[in-house]
């Protein structure tokens, strides 16, 4: 539960998508076949895919100022969208066209539903972060050690094993996610 709005590589995802549907401007999880949506706590990119073209990104938009663009009630393919309540918002309005809509991004994953869950991602690709931090609440609340409390992640939870676990995942994402060079950029 600590760490379930933390990126790392195994809760990024680049599949959500759904098809728009004419005059509708605002999507939730009944949209999206696995209901992700509501789930991504950080949005990289929205793209949007005409029938037969391209993926194209789109803008990130103010909630508001799509509101007040829609009141117009302008149609065709969408260039901007904007989240809000747990849903994303189209802008233009989708018209009679199908528009594929795909948004990359972290997302929220479940914790095990019980403790026979095998192959849960927290406990397979998260097992020595999940397991310092059990164990430094166990010392701290249930046991009482404060000195091995300490040893797993001091006083607050962020320290000591619990550190060292932290930094090999983020290093892990990382090195994953990153390119190794540095690209010169001209302003």
């Amino acid at each position: 539960e600590h760490y379930k709005t933390t990126r790392f590589y195994f809760n990024e995802s680049r599949s959500t998508t759904f098809s728009t549907v004419a005059s509708q401007s605002e999507y939730t999880s009944a949209d999206t076949g696995a209901g992700n949506i509501p789930l991504f706590f950080i949005i990289d990119e929205v793209y949007v895919k005409p029938s037969g073209g391209t993926a194209i990104p789109i803008d990130k938009e103010d909630p508001n100022e799509i509101e007040y663009s829609i009141a117009g009630g302008s149609t065709g393919q969408p260039y901007c969208w904007s989240w809000f309540d747990q849903s994303i918002r189209l802008y233009p309005i989708p018209d009679v066209a199908t528009y594929t809509i795909r948004i990359t991004g972290a997302l929220e994953k479940a914790a095990p539903s019980s403790d026979s869950e095998a192959n849960n991602v927290w406990m397979v690709e998260a097992y020595e972060l999940i397991r310092c931090r059990a164990k430094w609440y166990l010392y701290g609340h249930v046991v009482h050690d404060a000195q091995k409390a300490a040893e797993m992640g001091g006083p607050d939870g962020e320290g000591g094993a619990i550190a060292a676990a932290l930094r090999k995942l983020r290093s892990d994402t990382n090195r994953k996610r990153g390119r190794g060079i540095i690209r010169a950029t001209q302003f």
